[in-house]
C-alpha cells in the first residue's frame, strides 16, 4: 500500500468510528490570512456535534508575499506551498455563540524551497532569481479556531495554524466566514 494512503485511511476509519454523534457540518472559507512564509488561503468543510469534537478536512495554500507587494525585498521567485489534511479538533463552548477548537491531525504538503543565488538583475529595483527544489512530505497540523455563531448558519472564525514537517514547518494566522448548520450549545450543558 502506498506510504502516503495510510494516513488518510487512518482519519477516515477514527471519524468514521465518531460519526453517529456528528449533528452539523459548514464549511469554512479562510480568504484573510498570513504565515511565516506569506499569504495564505484555506479552505475547510467541517463536522461535528459542536460541544465535544469535530473534524475536518482542510486545503491550505500559501504564497510568498513578494509577489503580491512588488516593493517588499524578498527571495523571488516567491515558492507556493499546498497542504491537504485531515484533522481532528477537540471543542470547548464559551457561552452561547462561541466555542474554541483545539485540533490536530495529519495532512500531505507539496511545495518548493528555493536553493543558491543563480543571478540578479537592477534595473528599478533589485530581483534575484534562486535555483528551485520541489518537496513533498507528510505533516502533522496543528490549529486553535475561536469561532462566533451568529445564528446556526452563519459566524465567523480566528485561527492560529502551524504544520510540523520535515522539509518545511510553518505557522500563521488567518479569519474565517463559516457556512452551513454550525454547531450550537446544547440546552442543558
Amino acid at each position: 500500500m502506498n506510504k502516503y494512503l495510510i494516513v488518510p485511511a487512518f482519519l477516515i476509519a477514527l471519524l468514521n468510528s465518531q460519526a453517529h454523534s456528528f449533528d452539523c457540518c459548514w464549511f469554512g472559507v479562510n480568504p484573510v490570512g498570513a504565515s511565516t512564509f506569506g499569504y495564505v488561503f484555506s479552505g475547510s468543510f467541517n463536522v461535528g456535534n459542536g460541544n465535544t469534537h469535530s473534524a475536518n478536512a482542510r486545503v491550505l495554500f500559501t504564497k510568498g508575499i513578494g509577489s503580491l507587494i512588488p516593493f517588499i525585498p524578498t527571495r523571488e521567485p516567491s515558492p507556493l506551498s499546498f497542504e491537504a489534511g485531515l484533522l481532528y479538533n477537540w471543542c470547548t463552548p464559551i457561552g452561547e455563540q462561541r466555542s474554541l477548537r483545539i485540533g490536530a491531525g495529519l495532512s500531505y504538503i507539496y511545495g518548493t524551497r528555493l536553493g543558491d543565488s543563480l543571478c540578479s538583475y537592477n534595473y528599478w529595483r533589485k530581483t534575484t532569481y534562486y535555483e528551485r527544489y520541489a518537496y513533498e512530505t507528510i505533516g502533522i497540523p496543528i490549529t486553535v479556531d475561536l469561532m462566533r455563531r451568529f445564528n446556526n448558519r452563519f459566524g465567523i472564525g480566528a485561527s492560529a495554524f502551524g504544520n510540523i514537517n520535515p522539509a518545511r514547518s510553518y505557522g500563521g494566522v488567518s479569519l474565517s466566514i463559516l457556512l452551513g448548520h454550525l454547531p450550537m450549545k446544547k440546552s442543558g450543558n
